[in-house]
């Protein structure tokens, strides 16, 4: 059925696990409880078809460049599902789902992040994604019951295309950086755009 690794160790919440170096590899696992569920220092980082639930701090820290988090389910993070430490250009985040969070699904400090065919369900009290970086690419991305932005972006020369918003509280897009491109999105019951 699969393997569990549980963080929970004699009812205290325990990081799970922590890699350092370039070209590691996640794949196929569920982590459950903890504080920090996956940790990974180093370049070329892959993380694939893996489920987090109910972490007590962050699902998966990465700090290193051309970074991928693909096909990966997210449930009841207390904080951050992916947290893209200062440096993480080149960072692409896949086809993952988010549901139940209680801060931001994504944050990504570092150029050219790729954020593509992800589905965000009910983030409460903070954005949907957080970008700190120029050049990102955020596209047909789902998004639904989100108590902030689905997107807030400080950098320049972003995209913003062909994402689905419903029920956003704020605005779908808060944006700070010189040539923006935001087109063809659709929405009902959003904020405005800021």
């Amino acid at each position: 059925a699969g393997v569990i690794l549980d963080g929970n160790v004699a009812g205290v919440e325990s990081d799970i696990l922590s890699i350092a170096g370039n070209g590691a590899v996640v794949q196929g696992l569920t982590f459950r409880n903890g504080n920090d569920q996956v940790t990974i220092t180093g370049a070329d980082a892959r993380v694939t078809k893996c489920v987090f639930l109910d972490a007590d701090n962050d699902a998966v820290v990465i700090s290193g460049v051309n970074a991928e988090v693909s096909a990966c389910r997210f449930a009841g993070t207390a904080s951050v599902g992916i947290l893209g430490q200062p440096g993480s250009d080149g960072m692409k985040v896949l086809k993952n789902g988010f549901r139940n969070m209680g801060a931001n699904g994504v944050f990504v400090t570092g150029n050219d992040a790729v954020m593509t065919s992800n589905q965000f369900l009910n983030v409460e009290d903070a954005d949907a994604i957080i970008v700190s970086g120029d050049r990102a690419v955020l596209t047909l991305n789902k998004f639904a019951g989100i108590s902030d932005e689905a997107f807030a972006v400080t950098g320049a020369d972003t995209l913003i295309e062909k994402n689905k918003f419903v029920h956003v509280d704020g605005e779908f897009a808060n944006v700070d950086g010189a040539g923006t491109i935001i087109r063809s999105n659709s929405g009902i019951h959003c904020g405005s755009l800021a």
